[in-house]
């Protein structure tokens, strides 16, 4: 069957870009977009990112060649004047397409941003080269025909006009949307736009990036005049999101790090204050750092007893953080201790317990938490115990065995069996962290021994409160400044 003419003009009109100008160019680099002028084409260039270019067919019931059919994907309609750009999620395609192009969609959420935002599952109908694995934060850009370029200007600034006004009142929607769905207040937390978050990071660079977690990215900013640690998350950790703009909001201790603002837009955001010194971990078990002293050691036991002791005892509901280990122990420029990522944290009424599936970090989980979920605040005290003894060795909570193969112990067995033996003072002095020499107490390293003994014993019973552990570690501090 022959095509009509109107079918054989928009064929010329979708194939006209096809190959002898492309908007994508794979560069040695990274990737080269390529900006339309009246001359022509130039480069505009985005570095560290890999892309493979290649043809994909897209059905328009049978999904596409290489990925499942009916797999879902985001997907965004720019309209302009006579051109548009297309992105799925995972894809972006690389053409200029036409306003009219064919989409078969249903929406599946109706979040939408200041952005333009759609969650949508689309089928493409017709056949594009696609370029894989594109940010989605890609700034779109398109040429105007000249005869329109009067009515381009005007509509660009209504358009500025109306974006001011439509970040603005989503900025205000963030913080409506978060306190009546979740019960979040967010008086003292700011609302931050995606745009303010970007700049500050330079388009979140790899250069900015100082850290990477299970959750999401860190990333290094200054935003307002402050140092920030910007958390990046996607969409799928909303719940750990969630979790920790309960917490953060509803609790504030000196040795808890700050919440300073947030953002919704196509991706979650957590903005902490910044903590110039990195987290426990780095400085006990890697050699680049130089060895904490002793009593620099105690202090941030005592800064970090002090954290959980707040969302134990002075907070209702009582707040279980699940997560305590090393790395979620932030260090100051003070060196002092701020206690860090309540994305697991769990709320539970004074005095009661919860029974959940058990999540958290292998070698810190407490025996009756791993075994049947049980959730106290005595899980923490666990968890603690097991820092107190990295504190105490310079080890990490699993320690590889000096024998054959590739086997692990416990640090927390480690330790268990030291004290074991009928004289355990010469074994104990074989585990204090090398890296100290001769300088420090033993009577101090020997009572710290006994308190992170106590808090792993196996009965959750017989554990102690963190109220009385803050009170043993003041008095160990007191002894060991002086």
């Amino acid at each position: 069957m022959r095509d009509t003419k109107g079918a054989q003009r928009r064929r010329r009109m979708l194939y006209s870009l096809d190959t002898s100008r492309p908007l994508l160019r794979i560069g040695s680099t990274g990737v080269d977009w390529m900006k339309r002028n009246r001359g022509g084409f130039e480069p505009y260039t985005q570095q560290n990112w890999r892309v493979t270019l290649r043809a994909q067919t897209f059905c328009e019931m049978e999904g596409m060649d290489g990925v499942q059919a009916g797999m879902p994907f985001n997907c965004l309609v720019i309209s302009s004047f006579s051109k548009q750009w297309t992105l799925l999620q995972g894809w972006v395609v690389a053409k200029w397409i036409p306003f009219w192009m064919p989409f078969k969609c249903s929406v599946i959420s109706s979040f939408s941003t200041a952005t333009g935002w759609l969650t949508r599952q689309c089928t493409l109908l017709q056949r594009w080269d696609v370029a894989k694995w594109i940010p989605f934060y890609q700034r779109r850009k398109f040429l105007l025909p000249p005869r329109r370029s009067i009515v381009a200007v005007a509509g660009l600034a209504f358009c500025l006009y109306v974006g001011n006004v439509v970040v603005a009142s989503t900025l205000l929607s963030q913080r409506q949307y978060l306190q009546r769905r979740y019960g979040i207040t967010m008086d003292k937390s700011v609302a931050f736009s995606y745009k303010e978050l970007a700049k500050a990071t330079d388009e979140f660079s790899l250069d900015n990036k100082i850290g990477q977690g299970c959750f999401g990215s860190v990333y290094y900013a200054e935003l307002r005049g402050e140092k920030a640690a910007i958390k990046k998350m996607n969409m799928q950790s909303s719940k750990e999101f969630l979790s920790e703009m309960k917490v953060l909001t509803n609790v504030h201790h000196l040795n808890l790090v700050r919440l300073i603002g947030y953002c919704v837009e196509g991706s979650l955001f957590l903005v902490y204050e910044y903590i110039e010194n990195g987290n426990l971990s780095q400085h006990l078990h890697s050699y680049q750092r130089h060895p904490l002293p002793w009593s620099t050691r105690v202090k941030i036991a005592l800064d970090s007893a002090r954290g959980l002791e707040y969302i134990h005892e002075y907070t209702a509901p009582v707040y279980i953080h699940r997560d305590i280990k090393s790395e979620n122990i932030l260090i100051d420029k003070n060196f002092r201790g701020k206690i860090a990522d309540f994305g697991i944290t769990k709320s539970i009424e004074y005095g009661n317990a919860l029974y959940t599936f058990p999540i958290g970090t292998f070698g810190y989980m407490a025996p009756e938490y791993t075994r049947h979920g049980k959730i106290s605040p005595k899980i923490d005290v666990y968890a603690f115990g097991v820092v107190l003894f990295e504190l105490i060795s310079g080890r990490e909570a699993i320690v590889k065995t000096s024998g054959y193969g590739h086997e692990t112990v416990k640090l927390v067995a480690l330790f268990k069996y030291v004290l074991s033996q009928p004289d355990p003072g010469e074994y104990l002095h074989r585990h204090v962290d090398p890296r100290l020499g001769d300088d420090y107490p033993f009577d101090s390293v020997r009572k710290l021994i006994e308190l992170a003994d106590a808090c792993t014993q196996e009965d959750p019973q017989l554990r102690p409160s963190m109220r009385s552990i803050v009170v043993s570690l003041m008095s160990l501090s007191s002894s060991t400044e002086d």
